[in-house]
């Protein structure tokens, strides 16, 4: 599931599949395994479009803000500030 955003073309298919890795992400962090939620979020980012932030604004703002989480919990303090100035 990993790979992904390499393979998925659909949008509606990528919108799914961002949203999976969502709850799969939100799940790994609820279980404190930040590592594992931080890949789901990123991949899930990775599935988002520019106009993704129009198109499905509450899916990307749900996204980056809990990725922005995560990499404070892991005192990833510079991957945080990239994720909250690219918001």
């Amino acid at each position: 599931m990993n790979t992904a955003p390499a393979i998925v073309n659909d949008s509606k298919e990528r919108t799914k599949m961002a949203e999976l890795f969502l709850k799969a992400g939100e799940k790994s962090n609820s279980l404190t395994a930040f590592k594992s939620a931080s890949i789901y979020f990123a991949n899930g980012m990775k599935l988002l479009k520019e106009s993704d932030w129009k198109e499905n604004y509450e899916l990307s703002l749900k996204l980056y803000s809990v990725a922005s989480e995560v990499a404070y919990c892991q005192m990833n303090y510079s991957l945080m500030d990239e994720i909250i100035e690219y918001v």
